[in-house]
């Protein structure tokens, strides 16, 4: 329980359950929008830096608090490449903390990323067939694979495949 609020209550449920697909930071044609989902939180800073490890936030902005505990700033740049975080403040209480959402990290995971993910697309990647990492699993579960991950290409034709990792044995990749 924080500030009064039971996080496994109804109340809770019904006040800040967010199902978006839109946290994180995403660029897109606009720019850039930053969306972080917080719901105790009284206020959230977002900070930008140039470097991932090193140096003082270059540019600080108050996040404006949307519907569902969501936090958000938009801004109408490109900002690939920029790393940021976030100050994050309950009470008289700061907290600074890389973004749970983010797509791209600096060294050590300290900072956030910016990153387009479709810019990172090698030519001709989308036409390619997706590839699937098996994770470490079990030897009992499946004998034949190495304890390090291993990549399998699904076949020619992308159909269907089946997952590998011990929690989803059997069930159907959506991909």
């Amino acid at each position: 329980m924080q500030n009064g609020l039971n996080f496994s209550g109804k109340v809770f449920a019904n006040h800040f359950h967010y199902d978006g697909s839109d946290l994180g930071a995403r660029v897109g044609d606009a720019g850039t929008s930053f969306r972080l989902w917080a719901p105790t939180a009284e206020a959230v800073k977002l900070r930008l830096y140039q470097s991932g490890h090193l140096g003082e936030a270059e540019h600080m902005v108050l996040m404006q608090r949307q519907e569902k505990g969501v936090w958000s700033w938009p801004t109408t740049e490109r900002l690939e490449g920029i790393y940021y975080d976030y100050e994050v403040m309950f009470g008289k209480e700061k907290h600074q903390t890389a973004d749970p959402y983010a797509r791209a990290c600096g060294c050590s995971g300290f900072r956030s990323m910016v990153v387009d993910l479709e810019q990172t697309n090698p030519p001709g990647w989308n036409a390619l067939c997706p590839v699937i990492i098996i994770a470490r699993c079990q030897m009992a579960q499946i004998p034949m694979a190495p304890a390090a991950a291993m990549i399998l290409r699904v076949n020619a034709l992308c159909v269907p495949s089946i997952f590998w990792t011990p929690c989803c044995i059997g069930q159907r990749n959506t991909i």
